[in-house]
C-alpha cells in the first residue's frame, strides 16, 4: 500500500492533554562574545574553510572561562581547539596563533591545503592478508579518499589490533607510522609497521566440573587461537548456566597463565555455585496503573520452581511485547530464606496511556493526505487499546474506531473489534462503505500468527460512470474470514533477507444473511536475497480471486480487483489496469535489484508484470501488462522515502510511456 510523507507528532495525556511541538533549539550562542567581553574585538584572521561565526561557536567555552578570569592560557586552550577541529577535517599543516589586547582579541589561522588520506601501507603482517587488512581504511564520498588526521591514523591503528588480537595474537605491536606528503596531490600516504609476534593458543581448562555436558563441552575452546576475552566468555558462560539451574548466587574466578615460550595459554576456574534456590513471590512496586494480576500471568513464573535465570528473561520479553512498559527488570532478592526461597522483585515503568498523532505529507496516489489518531492504552488495566483514526486523501477517506485487547487475559490471544466508514474513488465509480469487524489472532509460531474474523459490511456505489460501467445498486454483505502470515524477514522496514507470506480466505453466504454472496482468496509473498556488494533481489507475488457462489451471478463491482501503481504495475497510474469495473481475478509479480549509492541513498531497477480478468476463467498470461523502470530511495529509521520512475513498453492508446511515484515504504 502506498503511504504518504507523514509528520507524526505525539502527545501525552497525563493527567490531562499536553501537546509540546518538537523543533529545533539552538545549543549555542552566536552572540557570545559580544555580551560577555564588551568593547573586545573577537577576530578570527586567515580562515576560509570555516566562518566565524562557525569559529565562535566552536569555543564558547573557551569565551565563557576568558570573562571570568581573562589568561593567555585560556586562548591558547581555543587556538589548541581550533587547530583540532582543522586536523579533523583534512588540514594536516594547520597552525592557529592568538594574540590579545583590551580592545581586540586576534586569532591568526595559517590553514594550510586540504590533504587526503593517500594510499595506506603494511608492512610486517605475515597472518593475515593486506587485503583484508585494507577494508579497515574507511572511505569517503562515492569511495574518494577521506580527509587525512592524526585521529584517523589512531581509529586505524585501533583497528588493526582489534583484528589482530582477535585471532590471538596477544603480542602484537605497531611501530609509529610512517607519514609522506605528496605536495602535488596534496595526499598523505601511511605505513603501518607491523610485528605480529606469536599466535597464542589455548591449551588447558583446568577446575571445571566434569559435569553437566553443557560445563564439558567448553573444552571445545581447546587448541583454538586465544583472542582477547576469551577468558571472559568463558566466565560468563559458566555463571549463565548455574543461575539457569538454580544457582542464582554462583560467583566464577579464572586467572590466565601465559608461556610465552610456547605461544600458550591456560585458564584455571574456581566456583563458588551457592546455594540451590527456587522462585519464591514476585514483589510488585505500588502505583501501577497495569493489574497486578495481569503482570503476573504476563511474567509467568510459578512459585517454588527452580530458580532459572532463563524464566527471568522470558518473563522480562513478555511484558516488553504488551508494548505498557519503557523498562522491564525482574531480578532476584540479595539473599534466599531458610527454605532456599528467594523472592523475585518486577521493576516496572511504564509508558504513557494516551497519544495523539497528527500525519501530513504527500504521495502519488493519495496527492495532498491527512490523518489524525486518538488512542488511549492500558484502558482497564489489561492492555485494553481504544483509538479512533481519521484520514483524508484524494481517492480514499476513511474513518475507523476499535476497541483491542492485545493480551487478553495475560495470554497471547488478541481480539478486537471496529467499525469502520470509508469513502473511495475507483476508476469508474465511487463508493460509500461502512460497518464492522470482530476479529480474534494469535500467534502460532514465533512469527506465524493466524486470525479468524467476521464483517458485516454495507456498500453504496455513486457517481457511476455509465459510459463504461453498468449503474449497480448498492448491497451488504457478512463474511467469516480466516487469514494467518508468516513473517522471515530480517527487518520489516528495511529487508535485506528472508521472505514472508500472507493469505486470507473470505466467504459470504445467503446463511449469513450477505446479499451478495462470494468466495474470495488473496495471498501476497516476497523474497529478499542478499548479493555481493551490498546489493539485494527483491521479488513480490500477489494473488486474488473473489467469484460468486450460491445463487449469486456476479461480484459487486466495489468487491472486484484492480491494478496499477506502486505496489502492483508501476508502469500505469494508480488502479488503470483492465477494464474500469475491475475484475475476479489479479496478479502481480514485481522484482527489483536495489543496491547502495552513497550513506542512506539507495538505487533500484525494476521489472512489474501483472494482469486483471473479469472473470477468473479468462486466465491468459499473454493478456498481462508490464513495465520496467527505475528509482532512487533515502532509507530512514521509519523505512525508505522512494521515488520510481517506470517505462511503459507495451503503451496502448491513451496510457502513458512514463508513470512517477512517491511514496513512503517499499513497493513490497
Amino acid at each position: 500500500m502506498e503511504l504518504p510523507m507523514s509528520i507524526l507528532h505525539r502527545a501525552k495525556l497525563l493527567p490531562v492533554l499536553t501537546i509540546a511541538f518538537l523543533g529545533a533549539c539552538a545549543t549555542t550562542d552566536p552572540d557570545l562574545a559580544e555580551r560577555l567581553l564588551p568593547g573586545t574585538k573577537l577576530t578570527f584572521e586567515g580562515a576560509q574553510r570555516y566562518t566565524p561565526d562557525q569559529l565562535q561557536k566552536l569555543i564558547q567555552e573557551e569565551i565563557r572561562r576568558y570573562a571570568k578570569r581573562p589568561r593567555q592560557t585560556v586562548l591558547d586552550d581555543a587556538a589548541f581547539r581550533i587547530e583540532s577541529q582543522y586536523r579533523f577535517r583534512g588540514y594536516a599543516q594547520i597552525r592557529v596563533s592568538v594574540a590579545s589586547t583590551p580592545e581586540e582579541i586576534r586569532f591568526r589561522i595559517s590553514e594550510g591545503p586540504l590533504v587526503q588520506l593517500g594510499r595506506v601501507h603494511f608492512r610486517g603482517n605475515n597472518s593475515i592478508r593486506k587485503k583484508e587488512l585494507k577494508r579497515l581504511v574507511p572511505k569517503g564520498f562515492l569511495g574518494a579518499a577521506p580527509p587525512f588526521s592524526p585521529r584517523l591514523v589512531s581509529h586505524l591503528q585501533a583497528k588493526i589490533r582489534v583484528l589482530y588480537s582477535s585471532r590471538g595474537y596477544l603480542d602484537l605491536k605497531i611501530k609509529k607510522p610512517i607519514l609522506r606528503h605528496d605536495e602535488e596531490d596534496q595526499a598523505m600516504s601511511v605505513t603501518f609497521l607491523i610485528t605480529e609476534g606469536p599466535q597464542y593458543n589455548l591449551v588447558a581448562l583446568t577446575g571445571l566440573p566434569s559435569s553437566p555436558k553443557e560445563i564439558a563441552t567448553l573444552t571445545r575452546f581447546i587448541g583454538k587461537p586465544y583472542a582477547r576475552g576469551t577468558r571472559e566468555a568463558i566466565d560468563a558462560l559458566l555463571v549463565d548456566h548455574y543461575r539457569d539451574h538454580g544457582h542464582p548466587f554462583v560467583t566464577v574466578t579464572s586467572k590466565r597463565t601465559l608461556n610465552k615460550e610456547e605461544a600458550t595459554v591456560s585458564l584455571s576456574f574456581e566456583m563458588d555455585k551457592g546455594v540451590a534456590a527456587r522462585t519464591g513471590e514476585l514483589k510488585l512496586q505500588e502505583n501501577l496503573r497495569t493489574s497486578r494480576s495481569y503482570i503476573r500471568r504476563r511474567i509467568d513464573i510459578a512459585l517454588g520452581d527452580e530458580f532459572r535465570t532463563s524464566k527471568l528473561f522470558a518473563g522480562e520479553q513478555r511484558l516488553r511485547e504488551t508494548g505498557l512498559f519503557r523498562s522491564v527488570e525482574i531480578y532476584p532478592a540479595s539473599k534466599t530464606d531458610e527454605n532456599g526461597i528467594v523472592p523475585l522483585h518486577v521493576r516496572l515503568e511504564e509508558n504513557d496511556p494516551g497519544e495523539i498523532a497528527f500525519r501530513a505529507g504527500y504521495g502519488t496516489v493519495e496527492r495532498l493526505h491527512m490523518g489524525l489518531d486518538f488512542g488511549y492504552r492500558n484502558l482497564f488495566g489489561g492492555g485494553e487499546v481504544a483509538q479512533l483514526s481519521g484520514d483524508i486523501g484524494q481517492k480514499t477517506s476513511r474513518g475507523t474506531t476499535e476497541f483491542a485487547m492485545p493480551f487478553f487475559l495475560g495470554t497471547n490471544l488478541h481480539p478486537a473489534v471496529s467499525g469502520f466508514l470509508e469513502e473511495r474513488e475507483y476508476p469508474s465509480f465511487e463508493a460509500t462503505r461502512y460497518g464492522g469487524i470482530f476479529s480474534m489472532g494469535y500467534p502460532l509460531l514465533d512469527r506465524v500468527t493466524a486470525t479468524a474474523g467476521i464483517e458485516y459490511a454495507v456498500i453504496q456505489p455513486h457517481d457511476i460512470d455509465i459510459t463504461t460501467t453498468p449503474d449497480v445498486p448498492g448491497t451488504k454483505f457478512t463474511s467469516l474470514s480466516v487469514s494467518a502470515s508468516w513473517e522471515g524477514r530480517n527487518s520489516v522496514a528495511v529487508p535485506s533477507r528472508g521472505f514472508f507470506l500472507r493469505g486470507k480466505m473470505e466467504w459470504a453466504p445467503k446463511q449469513l444473511g450477505s446479499e451478495t454472496r462470494f468466495m474470495n482468496l488473496r495471498g501476497h509473498g516476497g523474497y529478499f536475497l542478499p548479493l555481493p556488494w551490498n546489493f539485494v533481489l527483491a521479488t513480490s507475488l500477489q494473488a486474488g480471486l473473489i467469484r460468486p457462489i450460491q445463487d449469486a451471478e456476479e461480484v459487486d463491482i466495489a468487491l472486484r480487483y484492480f491494478a496499477g501503481g506502486t505496489n502492483s504495475i508501476r508502469g500505469f497510474d494508480y488502479d488503470s489496469v483492465g477494464a474500469p469495473e475491475g475484475g475476479e481475478l489479479f496478479l502481480s509479480l514485481q522484482t527489483e535489484l536495489r543496491f547502495p549509492i552513497w550513506a542512506g541513498f539507495h538505487g533500484a531497477l525494476f521489472h512489474d508484470r501483472g494482469g486483471i480478468w473479469g472473470k477468473y476463467k479468462d486466465l491468459n498470461w499473454n493478456d498481462t501488462r508490464w513495465s520496467i523502470g527505475g528509482g532512487l530511495r533515502y532509507y530512514t529509521a521509519a523505512g525508505p522515502i522512494a521515488a520510481d520512475v517506470a517505462w511503459n513498453a507495451d503503451r496502448k492508446e491513451g496510457e502513458d510511456s512514463v508513470t512517477f511515484h512517491f511514496s513512503i515504504g517499499f513497493p513490497f
